[in-house]
């Protein structure tokens, strides 16, 4: 189940991110959704309301594309923590594989900071 406070959903995202361990992508580039891999909004969309149109290399929904769709946990991030929360987990990924789990921690950190949200990892 999908928490419902910002706090709740930033430290849901990390947990999730860290157990997959991975970047959500296919030949295509990052997707919200690639197999058995989300990428960090990804864990946020409810089964009910993922589409699959939301990764159309052609026109991939945006962060504010959801907002303006009322899928809840964005709604409830707003666009720039979401936004943010989003880029940490896709820069992450441009480091040596190895080392995902740490940089994601490093740039989730950074975005806990400038959102005044606690760092509990």
């Amino acid at each position: 189940m999908i928490p419902n406070t910002r706090q709740e959903i930033f430290d849901y995202v990390i947990q999730r991110l860290l157990q997959q361990d991975k970047r959500s992508m296919n030949e295509h580039g990052c997707k919200y959704r690639a197999g058995d891999a989300r990428c960090a909004i990804g864990w946020i969309i409810p089964d009910h309301l993922y589409l699959e149109e939301m990764d159309d290399p052609h026109c991939a929904w945006s962060v504010e594309d959801m907002i303006f769709r009322d899928i809840p946990a964005v709604v409830t991030l707003g666009r720039e923590l979401a936004e943010d929360i989003q880029r940490a987990h896709d820069i992450s990924g441009d480091h040596i594989p190895g080392l995902f789990k740490d940089c994601l921690l490093e740039n989730m950190k950074d975005v806990a900071l400038r959102h005044n949200l606690a760092w509990n990892f």
